[in-house]
């Protein structure tokens, strides 16, 4: 009996780490009065917005074919459902019941199908019922920030942390202004063409800063509740997105003046940027696997999915091709007396330095 409870202890810290653990899952049936045998699978999620609102998503198989997003709130009939489908939709689900089983009436109110309805059962799968109970315990616990959200905001600090001592470590090098006057230091070239670039891509961030916080607008925060890794992601997203629109200017005043550190910065700059994109790639993969068994669909095709996944990958080639110019390019020894990764200069002993006239 102990080992058994030992052996459930990880599985319930990787489920608090990863969030995810305060969703309604429930299944039924659909019918519409209109047709016979008409008899659909539904799969409604819910999870606790505020101490008196569900959202979630509702899908509803053919021949009744209702999908969208979803949100719920009791009232004096009991728990009412309000769904808009991706097609403009508008239903209302009636259900007297809020416990472990629910169900009732449904009906189109608005769109191409206003006037459809029929009937409709579920029964919960996993998770929570979706009472009142619940939504007033999620409110009591919402200002406890969740661990989900925490450890990769600490992950990140020391990721951080790491990269600004191994800049700051970089050599000192004397540079013999008799030699460096024939040297061509200027900013042309490559080094001018990543300059330009950089300098669009801080203005291309500061037109997006004004999205910065949609992720709470929009609800996709309160989404964390039923997905797993969501919240951390969207830490991780944001954190990444304010990286992007300050380090660039940092390092543009680097190079404009010639410091020892500006190799480094970059270098380590696309080393982050291009880490992070790879790990949006597999776990985007995971949270998008997750929502489609969660929903019981599969959105593998969804034109969101395909733009954020060859997003990624430029980034990710980007960050490979400039942190290699970084370590590798000529121009760069020229102009900072360094490059990313070259070992610092070995100092000569004083007992076998040349004196003048040997």
């Amino acid at each position: 009996m102990r080992r058994a409870r030992l052996g459930v202890l990880p599985g319930a810290i990787l489920g608090v780490a990863c969030g995810g653990h305060e969703a309604t899952r429930l299944v039924g049936t659909a019918m519409d009065d209109a047709a016979a045998d008409s008899s659909a699978r539904l799969t409604l999620v819910l999870w606790p917005v505020t101490d008196s609102t569900f959202a979630g998503h509702l899908q509803v198989d053919a021949p009744v074919a209702i999908a969208g997003g979803a949100s719920a709130w009791h009232g004096k009939e009991g728990l009412t459902i309000y769904n808009i489908s991706a097609d403009g939709d508008t239903t209302i689900w009636k259900s007297r019941l809020s416990g472990a089983e629910i169900g009732g009436v449904y009906e189109v109110t608005g769109g191409g199908h206003s006037g459809q309805g029929g009937t409709w059962r579920a029964r919960l799968e996993d998770g929570p019922p979706p009472t009142p109970q619940t939504l007033r315990r999620h409110a009591r616990m919402a200002w406890i920030p969740t661990l989900d959200a925490v450890w990769p905001a600490i992950v990140v600090a020391l990721l951080l942390t790491s990269a600004v001592r191994w800049i700051r470590s970089a050599p000192e090098i004397t540079i013999d202004p008799r030699t460096d006057a024939f040297e061509d230091h200027r900013v042309v070239g490559w080094l001018a063409l990543f300059s330009a670039g950089q300098i669009v891509a801080i203005i291309l961030a500061l037109g997006r800063s004004t999205k910065f916080f949609d992720f709470i607008e929009r609800g996709s925060w309160s989404s964390g509740a039923a997905i797993p890794g969501l919240h951390g992601l969207l830490v991780v997203e944001k954190l990444a997105f304010l990286v992007q629109l300050t380090a660039p200017a940092v390092g543009l005043y680097l190079i404009a003046r010639r410091s020892r550190f500006a190799p480094r910065f970059w270098f380590a700059y696309f080393a982050i940027i291009g880490t992070y994109a790879a790990v949006d790639l597999g776990i985007g993969a995971w949270i998008e696997a997750s929502v489609d068994s969660l929903l019981h669909a599969d959105r593998s095709g969804d034109a969101t999915r395909q733009t954020t996944h060859t997003t990624n990958l430029r980034a990710v080639l980007a960050a490979l091709i400039w942190c290699s110019y970084w370590a590798r390019s000529t121009r760069v020894r020229a102009r900072f007396g360094q490059r990313a990764l070259d070992e610092p200069p070995l100092s000569v002993p004083l007992a076998t330095a040349a004196t003048p006239g040997d």
